[in-house]
């Protein structure tokens, strides 16, 4: 089967399963082709469909969202891991880190405090972006404290600390 025909047909399968069409190029290029030009360069090779099929079918009949099979997802310019104990950072979330940045440096706050971690997106970005504040993260999970520590270790935020709590303890 051609590459070109192998997308067309699994993009099919996407939108029959009221999902992103994009996804399938996006999955393709990031374990495979590297970029959308090598994607194209290679529409007419014959693949083995087979190589394909277990990550493809992770999204299209498991609904796994693409950034679990990814396993990141970009948040306010920054490269966060996220798996599946955590959720994933929305678009739509980083003007809530605007607006955060905004009050801080009006009121000259010199501490965070983030409840619901998770990736630790939020804390993570207002630390690197003002390097001035102390930031404490909290969550209930264990399993998603030690993803927010990887992120923060990874991004060199050092202004984070991370806590286990469930906000009335």
């Amino acid at each position: 089967m051609k590459l070109i025909d192998y997308i067309k047909e699994k993009e099919q399968l996407a939108l029959d399963n009221n999902l992103e069409k994009e996804a399938i190029k996006k999955l393709l290029i990031e374990f495979e082709y590297q970029n959308m030009t090598n994607l194209i360069l290679n529409y007419n090779n014959e693949i083995s469909s087979h190589y394909f099929n277990n990550l493809i079918d992770k999204y299209i009949y498991d609904k796994l969202p693409i950034q679990y099979i990814l396993g990141y997802q970009y948040f306010y310019g920054y490269k966060f891991k996220v798996n599946n104990d955590v959720l994933i950072p929305r678009p739509e979330t980083e003007l809530l880190v605007e607006k955060a940045l905004k009050i801080i440096k009006e009121n000259n706050y010199k501490k965070v405090l983030d409840i619901g971690t998770g990736s630790g997106a939020i804390a993570i970005a207002l630390a690197l972006e003002n390097k001035e504040i102390e930031v404490s993260a909290v969550d209930i999970s264990v399993k998603a404290l030690d993803v927010a520590r990887i992120n923060a270790k990874e991004l060199n935020a050092e202004n984070v600390e991370f806590k286990i709590s469930d906000m009335f303890s």
